[in-house]
Parts: structure tokens; sequence; C-alpha cells
């Protein structure tokens, strides 16, 4: 017992109750001290466990109080010294326990009033309560300091205890209360002589008895969860994993012979070719594909943690927020706990912690930008190649990354959003300053100049080391944030940003080279040339005297929000930790008004950087599902598309993939299509920008030349590179079935080609091409192998073509 005045009460209360101490039935709750050592207050029967783990003096039992499943009425006594301040489920715990008191028996309860971190009474330090309080009811009421009124509250029925002792002790820095209950489950009696004269009966045995099974049956769980995480360790952390751990998938994944060499004939192919970039990036998805299926075979991780430093709070909490709407529990660290008891950690910043979390159950969170090296050593590139996964809020930076050798598929885009429950509920106080700029102000040159020109004409406050409620409340007292770029083309300070716009204030910013990337932010916030001091005061003077109105304000936190609940469920989708059915059922981040949308994995940073310079007109980019094997990604991809099409009810969507090769008169001959096309309303299906491998059963329904172009309708294809798909087809892609895995019949190409009475548009000579010099993200190897697939297709469909026009002409 760690307070030396609970000792003493409870002993007192032992003396005014002998009979509830000595030969009876009695559970001890978290009343261990930190060494296992028990307090000796009874000298019956007694079971003890604690709010984690906890030994027993006479039963050895592993098992959270709130989840003990003893019979009903089983004990004489409870008691529970300095225990349910510490737990998250205290009210489940109390609850329980009350439900194993027999009538008439005693409850003893000792608990801190006040919270200690290092206390472990705090999941997190001291800055996160009052912004946990402020944004979280769930956290609000598990900080709220514990009392008798609450204690009763839990119990919830009225009258069922009754209090006998109740007193105070306060020192320095805790203040406790203790109290006591007595059941009054049933008439009073004197319950006294049947305790001392009850023979260890039945319950007695049972009790012991099925204690002794549970604790067996944990203890060698627990041993061999201990063994597993700490081989797992030693694999993850050894420096010949990367070398061996390709070989070692190779060998390990491919149960048949058949399989290993399929597999084996494709890695020789790609040394005949001497790609050996190629072949290094299919190693890499080999290792990664080990490592989710590894993820895969053991149990879902339920409890989540989140550690970020004080000034990445915002981003800690829009993480495990969404971790907890899928179902999870999910605390926010601002340091390390002892031996990291959680099941699965994803760490902000990791750089910034002395110890890590084991790689095994480690995601980072990479948010150094890329235009300074500062961070970017040996050591912290080991850290991201030794995670799990590593995210990263910036495509600039995942470019980086890759040329460095941290690549896709072991990093994952994850751009920052918003948090439409972030802002408190109280309305918003006067504004106290009319410019706030928060960070670093001293540090950086540029930004201490730019901030000298803005308070000579402005009334700024800025706020440096303050973090948590205190910020909210800097931030909500000001008329409009300044962002200021600490580096010369830096990147957008994405985590300022989205926090002041989801606490419903506008911001001002330096313009930056990813700009473009984040599409959201229009109209809720006003950019400026960056380094350009002039415009930095037209645009706050303009930001003042005409403020973005609520609507817009809301709309850029839905769209934010919205766009970071989708990529954070692509992620977890990829890991394996929640279904595909969880993914294709949010909301796409995409303009409800795109019809023209580009699919793109931005992981694939060449890809989408040869894409993005030959961006055709009017197109959203998509950013596809990931899931191994790609194809099955692939396929969840268009079933979304085809899904958020048909929620919007559009009768037409043109998809085109990132590899797609456009002619120079895109633009012309799509006018052309689209022409066509809507004098064939009804009469097809799909529109085949180029096909890759023609069918050999394909059958010519109809040839046709509408504006100089040749028309050919045929009942089968193969290629999704660059189509065109009327709402028919739309329905049918949205009834693809991701759990149908045989690739030689379901790729989503496959898929359509294998419909009955499907009707395929297609223009002779095709209208696009497939890029050569770009690798195909489903099966890992160059586009260069589709040369000849497509040309061959071309020729024989040709054939068909004028075979067909004989005929008609003959006829």
């Amino acid at each position: 017992m760690a307070h030396p005045q609970q000792q003493a009460f409870c002993e007192s209360v032992k003396a005014r109750f002998p009979q509830y101490f000595t030969g009876a039935m009695a559970l001890d709750i978290g009343s261990l001290d930190i060494n296992g050592n028990n307090h000796t207050l009874f000298d019956g029967t007694t079971l003890y466990l604690g709010v984690d783990v906890a030994v027993g003096r006479n039963v050895d039992v592993i098992t959270p109080a709130h989840q003990l499943l003893l019979p009903d009425a089983t004990f004489d006594t409870v008691v529970s010294t300095e225990c349910l301040e510490h737990d998250r489920h205290w009210v489940e715990s109390l609850r329980n326990a009350a439900r194993m008191l027999r009538p008439g028996g005693l409850m003893v309860i000792t608990c801190a009033t006040t919270g200690r971190p290092e206390h472990g009474t705090r999941r997190t330090t001291p800055h996160d309560a009052p912004l946990l309080m402020a944004i979280d009811d769930e956290w609000a009421d598990y900080y709220r300091n514990l009392d008798e009124a609450d204690i009763r509250a839990a119990l919830d029925v009225p009258g069922l205890f009754q209090l006998i002792e109740f007193s105070i002790g306060e020192e320095t820095h805790d203040l406790y209360f203790f109290a006591i209950k007595h059941g009054v489950f049933e008439k009073r009696h004197n319950r006294s002589s049947q305790i001392e004269s009850r023979p260890a009966n039945a319950e007695l045995a049972y009790l012991r008895q099925h204690s002794r099974r549970v604790a067996n049956d944990l203890s060698k769980s627990v041993a061999t969860i201990r063994a597993r995480e700490g081989e797992l360790a030693r694999l993850y952390e050894s420096k010949s994993w990367r070398a061996t751990a390709p070989l070692r998938a190779l060998m390990t994944k491919v149960g048949a012979v058949t399989g290993l060499l399929r597999r084996g004939r494709n890695l020789m192919r790609y040394l005949v070719r001497a790609d050996f970039v190629g072949l290094r990036n299919r190693l890499r998805s080999i290792r990664v594909d080990q490592a989710l299926q590894n993820l895969g075979n053991t149990e879902s991780p339920r409890r989540w943690a989140v550690m970020a430093t004080p000034h990445t709070l915002f981003l800690g909490h829009l993480i495990a927020g969404r971790l907890r709407a899928l179902g999870w529990q999910a605390d926010v660290l601002t340091s390390e706990p002892a031996g990291f008891p959680h099941d699965m950690y994803i760490v902000v910043c990791p750089q910034m912690f002395k110890t890590l979390p084991p790689g095994q159950k480690r995601i980072v969170y990479q948010l150094e930008q890329s235009v300074s090296l500062r961070w970017f050593t040996d050591s912290y590139f080991k850290i991201l190649e030794n995670s799990l996964a590593v995210l990263d809020y910036s495509l600039t930076n995942i470019e980086f990354l890759a040329d460095k050798g941290t690549a896709y598929p072991h990093v994952y885009y994850l751009p920052v959003g918003a948090d439409r429950g972030y802002r408190p509920d109280t309305a918003r106080p006067e504004a106290r300053c009319e410019v706030l700029f928060y960070g670093d102000a001293n540090s950086s040159p540029r930004r201490r100049a730019m901030l000298d020109v803005l308070q000579a004409h402005f009334k700024v406050q800025i706020c440096s080391e303050v973090f948590g409620a205190g910020m909210i409340e800097h931030i909500r007292g000001a008329r409009v944030v300044i962002n200021l770029h600490y580096y010369e083309n830096a990147l957008l300070e994405m985590p300022r940003i989205q926090e002041c716009l989801s606490l419903g204030v506008p911001v001002v910013s330096e313009a930056a080279q990813d700009q473009a990337d984040y599409p959201e932010l229009a109209g809720a916030v006003s950019f400026f040339e960056p380094g350009n001091h002039g415009a930095m005061l037209d645009a706050v003077r303009l930001a003042l005297n005409t403020p973005v109105s609520e609507a817009a304000l809301d709309k850029a936190v839905a769209r934010g929000a919205e766009r970071f609940g989708f990529m954070f469920d692509r992620f977890l989708v990829a890991m394996g930790l929640v279904s595909a059915g969880r993914l294709i059922n949010d909301p796409l981040p995409l303009p409800p008004d795109a019809n023209r949308i580009a699919l793109s994995l931005p992981e694939t940073i060449a890809r989408r950087r040869i894409f993005e310079a030959n961006r055709p007109d009017r197109c959203a980019v998509f950013d596809g599902v990931r899931l191994r094997p790609g194809w099955v990604g692939c396929g969840l991809s268009y079933l979304s598309l085809a899904r958020h099409a048909l929620r919007y009810h559009k009768q037409r969507l043109t998809v085109l993939e990132d590899d797609a090769l456009l002619p120079p008169d895109f633009e012309q001959k799509m006018a052309v299509v689209n022409a066509y096309l809507d004098a064939r309303e009804g009469k097809w299906d799909v529109f085949a920008g180029v096909i890759a491998s023609l069918h050999e059963d394909v059958k010519v329904l109809e040839v046709e030349v509408f504006q100089g172009v040749r028309f050919v309708t045929i009942d089968k294809m193969t290629s999704m590179v660059c189509n065109v798909y009327s709402e028919s087809a739309l329905r049918l892609l949205a009834a693809w079935d991701p759990e149908h895995r045989d690739d030689q019949v379901n790729t989503i190409d496959k898929y359509l080609e294998r419909q009955v009475s499907l009707r395929v548009i297609v223009a002779l000579p095709f209208l696009v091409g497939h890029r050569e010099e770009v690798f195909s993200t489903l099966w890992g190897f160059q586009n260069t192998q589709y040369r000849e697939l497509i040309e061959g297709s071309e020729q024989t469909l040709l054939a068909l073509t004028e075979e067909y026009s004989r005929a008609a002409v003959a006829a």
C-alpha cells in the first residue's frame, strides 16, 4: 500500500469489521505494491488481481479488473486501494466488483482525487488533459477527479450501498479520499456468524479450481507472446534483415513448387534485362508482403497509442480520434511508456523520442521537411526502415525518401487533415489580437524579419512553447493566424494550418511548392508570394477587412476531415488491419462534379510526377486503394470510383490510369469520342482507349466512321488504361467481388471481359498508348512488356474489322 494514511485507514476498518477479513472469501483489486507484494489485510482465502497484471498470494490471476468473470455473489469482501484512479475502465471495474459481492458483503475503496503523471493517473502528460477534456467527452470523464458521489453514481442503484465511514487525508501533493460501502442487497442480519462458521464448500472449491485454470492458461499465453515479441524484436533490429528478408520471404511465402518456379522465373527476367532497379523494387515488394503476412497472422491490435511531441498534439488527437471511430482504444502519449504495453504505436516525429517501441509494432509518421537535411541522418533512416511502415504527409518528401531508398511499398501517403470534432462547443471568445503567430519565432532569420515587418503594421501576438489547451485558447482569440516558413522554398506547415482551420480561425500563409496538393484549403487560406513583405501586408490587411465566411471555413474543414479519414483508412486497409469493406463505403475525397478522374498511387512517386507533367485538363486525381496483391487494390479502386459516380447519379465517367500515354491532340479526339457516345445513347457500355490483350474469341459487332474516326464495337475487352464507362458499366464495376482472389479470371479487366453481352467501343488506331518508361504497380515489371501485346492486339483487331467490313459489303 503506497500511502501510510491508506494503510492506517484500512487497518482501522479491519479492526472494526474483523469478520470480513478472517476466514472470508475476499477479492483484492489492485492492492499490490510495485514489487508485487500484498498487504496482508486478509487472513482468509483471497483472490488478487489488478488493472493490468497482479500476482496473488493464493492464486495467480492475470486479468483486468473489469473483465473478471467469476460468478455473482462470490466474495464476502472486496477491497480496492489506490486502483480506480489508474483504471480507464473504473466504472466497469466497480460494477463488476459489486456484482461479485455477496449480499451483506463489505466493500472498501480508497483512491486519489488528484492525479500525478508519475503515479500513472494520467495516460499522457499534464499538457494533454485540458485539451482532451475540451474535445473528447470520454477522456474528460476519465480525467475527472473521483469522489464519493462519482462512485455512488457509477453503481447506479439508489440505496444499494450504505456509507459506513468516510475520511480525507491531505498532503503537499496529494488529496486522497476513503469511502466504506456496506452492501444492503438484502435485509440486514448477523452475517458474521455465517462467515465464521462457513465450511470450505463447493463454491470455494470452484473458485480455486477456476482461478488456477485461468491462471495457467493465461500464464502460458503471456509466456508465448513475450517469447514471440523477443524473437521479432531481435529479428527486426538485426543487421541482416534487409539482406535476407527478400530471400526468406521468397522461400516461405511460396508453398508449392510451381509457385516457387514462377517467381524464380520472374526474378530471372530482371537479371536478363539488366533491370536492377526493377529487381530492387520487386524484392522490396516481396519483403513488405512478408511483413504484412506476419502482421495478418497475429491478433488484430486493440490498444493503440499515438506518441506525439507537445507541438504535434493536434496530429496525435487527429489520429487517435480516427482509431477510436474504428472501434479501438487509442491513447495519446507525449513521453515513452514503460515497457511499451500497447499492441501498436504510431510515433509522430520519431527522432524526438529517446526510446522507441519495437519495430514490429511501430508505425512512424515522418513530418520533417526534405528541403533541409538537418534530421535526415543515417540513424534516422534506420528508424524509418526498421519500422513496420512509414507515413508521410508530403509528396515532395516521398520523392526525396524514394531517392534515398525508403520507398513504396514501405511508405504511405497520409496528408494532414482537419478535425471536425476539435473545436470546443463554447462560443469563440472576443478577439484579443489581430494576428497570431505561433511556433519558433527566433531561430529562423527569414521568419524573424517578416514578423518584425508585420508587427510594425498590426497587433501581432507571438506564442512560443505554448501547447495544448493554452495554445487552443490563443488561436481562438486571434482574428487571423499567420503561417511563415522556417526555410526558403519550404513546404506548407500543414499541422499548424489544419489545427487553426479546425478551430474556426482563417489563415494567411506564404505560398509553397506543394500548395497544389491541398485543394481543400481553397477559400479558407489566403496565400501570398514567399518572402514578399508587401504581399504579406496586403494579404493580412485583406483578411482582416474581408473576413473568411463561416461557411467557407466549415467547407474546408469538412473536406480536410473527409480526405484524412479516407487516406488513413486506406493505409489501414493496405496493412490488413481493417477490412476493405470499410474503405469502399467511405466517401471519396473527390469533387462531386468530377467527370474525368486519374487513378494513381501517390507512393509510386516517379509515375505520379510523370503523369503530373502531362496531366490533361479538368482531371481530378484519385489516390488509389492499396492492398496486396496489387490487382485486388486496383479492383477496389475501380469499385470505389464506380460507387462514387453512382452516388452522384453520373451517367458517364472517364478514368485514366497514370501510365496512360496521351497524344498531343487528346482533347480534340476525346471531344469526338464523347460526341459519338452521345449519338449511341444506351447502345454501349465501355469506350476503351487502348486494348492490351485482345481476347481470342472477340467478335466485331459494328464498324462505323464518325467525324473521321473509325469506331469499332466488340463484345470483349482487356485494358483499363483510359476508358469511358457508361452507367451500365459503372454498375458492373460496383458489383465486383474483392474476395474472389483468382487473378486468372477476376482482375478488374478480366472481370469485365467475361461479362455477357458487353458492348465495347474502341477507336482504330487506338486513342492512347501505354508509357514504357514506368513500372507496373500490379506486377512489378516495366511497361515495355506491354508494347508487343498492344501492337499485336491492334493488328488483330484491324484484321477482324476489315473482315467484318468485307462480309457486310458481301451481304
